[in-house]
This record gives C-alpha cells, sequence and structure tokens, in this order.
C-alpha cells in the first residue's frame, strides 16, 4: 500500500500537468462548440450533462460536446480527488 501511496505522490506533478492539458482541451472543444468565453470555460468544469439533455440535443456536435464534457469533467475531478487524499495522507513525511 504504501509502494502505491509513495508511486501516485511522485506522479502528482504529472497529474496535475494531465488536468491543465485537460483545461486547454476544454477550451478548444467549447470554442468549437460555442464562442469562447472566460466563464463557459470556468463553469463547464462544474456542468454535467444527464442523458435526457443529451439525447434531446439534435446537434451531433453539441452531443459530442456534452459527452467530451461530462468525461473530462470526471477525470478531472478523479485526479484532483486523488491528488488531494495522498497530499493529506503525505503531507507530515
Amino acid at each position: 500500500m504504501d509502494f502505491i501511496i509513495e508511486t501516485i505522490r511522485n506522479w502528482i506533478p504529472y497529474l496535475l500537468l494531465s488536468v491543465a492539458v485537460i483545461f486547454f482541451v476544454k477550451i478548444y472543444l467549447i470554442t468549437t462548440v460555442k464562442r469562447f468565453d472566460v466563464a463557459e470555460v470556468f463553469f463547464s468544469f462544474f456542468r454535467l450533462y444527464n442523458h435526457d439533455e443529451i439525447n434531446m440535443s439534435s446537434n451531433k456536435r453539441r452531443v459530442s460536446f456534452m459527452r467530451w464534457n461530462n468525461l473530462l469533467n470526471y477525470y478531472v475531478y478523479f485526479i484532483l480527488g486523488l491528488v488531494f487524499l495522498v497530499y493529506l495522507v503525505t503531507r507530515d513525511v
């Protein structure tokens, strides 16, 4: 178990770098579907689309955007939660 936690702790900079890459990917996705807006990019990290919203949309680009937005948000939430937990466990080490 210590090996796993130490491995994750050593990978924290790379994991945070991947979150930064996700940020730029989301900027690209938003500019392809909507106009670029800083508030739109920021609030897209807190927006999860349910299946009804995805199925009701007739625009294929928007459907793709909604699915990718959900997937990227889940990834960011998981990575940030993992980094936070590992930091709390290993901060005194």
